[in-house]
């Protein structure tokens, strides 16, 4: 495809199949659901109670996790010697670079996300390439076919399902956001 406009605009609607506005796993919010929120979404608040020391405190972690992000050498695409790459509707490489400076800012011995795919790739790149395998990964996850699909054999990773997903998702195990959950909140 010669037009780059013609193909970013591919792009977007590919990623706005994935998951409807407004489902769980889509960043785009629902509008109609804004439009009945309104007046409490948008009413002003007043500043923040934080004192200075708290954002002196936050300037300098947030210069810290820049310098690491700096570092860190993400792949733009698939890359034999990494599980995640930019190049993926689900997580993009701004959250990728925060994510991985705050692991290694912070070198957890456990790691729990509630959700899973692309940000436990990178967990496990982490982990594996600045962290000595030091960290234990645990991801509670419905449907863990992505990240199944981005596992090394070796890789330890201990994936739970919820409770009684299938009992009370009306989607299967195996179904796409698109193709199941006509709500936009999980049913779980």
């Amino acid at each position: 495809m010669d037009d780059p406009d013609e193909q970013e605009g591919i792009d977007a609607q590919r990623f706005l199949e994935w998951a409807a506005p407004g489902h769980f796993y889509s960043p785009v919010p629902d509008h109609v659901e804004i439009e009945r929120q309104a007046s409490r979404i948008f009413e002003p608040q007043d500043e923040l109670p934080a004192s200075i020391s708290i954002r002196t405190k936050q300037v300098r972690h947030f210069l810290a996790l820049s310098r690491l992000a700096r570092e860190v050498g993400l792949p733009a695409h698939p890359d034999p010697h990494r599980r995640y790459h930019a190049e993926n509707l689900n997580y993009g490489i701004g959250d990728a670079l925060m994510l991985s400076g705050f692991l290694r800012h912070l070198r957890p011995r456990r790691y729990l996300e509630v959700g899973s795919g692309w940000t436990t790739a990178l967990a496990l790149d982490v982990n594996e390439h600045w962290l000595s395998d030091s960290m234990q990964i645990t991801a509670i996850e419905p449907y863990p076919e992505l990240l199944r699909s981005l596992l090394r054999p070796a890789d330890a990773v201990r994936i739970i399902p919820p409770p009684s997903v299938t009992s009370r998702c009306r989607c299967s195990p195996s179904s796409r956001p698109t193709t199941c959950c006509s709500s936009t909140t999980p049913t779980w």
